[in-house]
């Protein structure tokens, strides 16, 4: 009882960010090496600052691709978050556009219904597999899924994307845990660049 009581007083780790290099390197390798359910994960982790949770808890008819073709969109709606509402996530990069046309596409030839997962996977075999491409990579750093998250969300600090916009793109609640979670990411970001 006591030690259950403490690790809810002990201040939590945080993740270090994931580098956007990083990201996509390990998202290719992945790809190449038949693990194309993970990397698509590791994908919209970073590029959508999806939780990893969210990103598996994805179903097939929770994703919605636009109809322009001057603007491609994907718009990911999540059923269940941290915060417990739904909410969703507007993606307009166009390559990971793409991707996801890609996976959605390659899940129905596989005859995935509507109702199942887009990603069928575990969070355990998406996270040793993300690791074990960086170590391929020869990648230093220790990163989890959650860096992904936290990189994708730093990169568009670095990117002079208001903190605002971040702050609703990556559904944070509370401005300051926003600033202090991307403030801390941003240095060490920068240092972890530097390594490269």
């Amino acid at each position: 009882k006591v030690l259950d009581a403490w690790q809810v007083k002990a201040p939590s780790q945080q993740a270090p960010p994931c580098p956007k290099e990083a990201a996509l390197a390990s998202s290719i390798a992945l790809f190449v090496s038949g693990d194309w359910l993970e990397s698509t994960a590791v994908l919209i982790c970073f590029v959508g600052l999806l939780r990893i949770s969210e990103a598996l808890r994805l179903r097939m008819c929770d994703i919605f691709f636009s109809a322009e073709e001057a603007r491609p969109a994907v718009i990911l709606v999540l059923g269940r978050t941290k915060r417990g509402q739904e909410q969703k996530v507007v993606i307009t990069n166009v390559e990971v556009v793409k991707w996801l046309r890609f996976t959605v596409a390659r899940r129905e030839s596989e005859g995935a219904r509507k109702d199942q997962y887009l990603v069928p996977t575990t969070y355990k075999r998406v996270s040793s597999r993300f690791s074990m491409a960086c170590r391929i990579l020869g990648l230093p750093g220790s990163w989890t899924t959650h860096s992904l998250r936290r990189g994708g969300a730093t990169e568009m600090l670095i990117q002079q994307v208001p903190l605002e916009n971040i702050m609703e793109y990556g559904r944070w609640a509370s401005m300051a845990s926003a600033r202090l979670y991307l403030r801390r990411g941003e240095v060490a970001l920068l240092r972890c660049r530097g390594d490269f």
